[in-house]
């Protein structure tokens, strides 16, 4: 779990340095020039950005930028927050759906690059949301009453 707060925590900071990246003006620009250039280049089904989100999102407009620094927004926050809400049994589950989704969309922008860390990144994650709870194999030392050793063994059976 400390791996994954580094690479999200740390990401999140660098993210917020970034002042293209928290204005918007990145992921506009990224969107923007893979819908001029798709077409030309030379692997073009390795972007998986939607026709929708290029034709409606991918102009450098003002209100495209702002979107995007809504995204941007989104994104950061996300970072911040998975960490800690993988580790409250309540919202694990969603912090896991919401990882996946943001593994997924920035995969459509940079596959290459994403692809093995987003297929490294679940295993951690789930084999601790899957971790089942063990009863101690020790018996305890106070054996006052033989009910409690019954209840022990039966514990022990289940």
């Amino acid at each position: 779990m400390l791996i994954t707060t580094d690479i999200y925590w740390n990401s999140a900071w660098q993210k917020l340095r970034s002042p293209q990246f928290h204005s918007g003006l990145y992921l506009a620009q990224w969107v923007h020039t893979d819908s001029q250039v798709k077409e030309r280049l030379p692997y073009r089904r390795q972007y998986a950005v939607p026709a929708p989100v290029r034709r409606y999102a991918g102009n450098l407009t003002d209100r495209d930028i702002h979107l995007w620094r809504m995204v941007a927004a989104t994104v950061i926050a996300a970072e911040i927050a998975l960490p800690p809400a993988l580790l409250i049994a309540e919202t694990a589950p969603y912090a896991v759906a919401a990882g996946i989704g943001i593994h997924a969309a920035f995969t459509c922008l940079k596959p290459r690059q994403l692809i093995t860390f987003s297929a490294s990144r679940p295993q951690p994650t789930l084999h601790s949301l899957l971790e089942v709870p063990t009863t101690p194999s020790v018996r305890p030392t106070n054996w006052s009453t033989r009910a409690s050793r019954r209840a022990w063994n039966r514990s022990m059976e289940a």
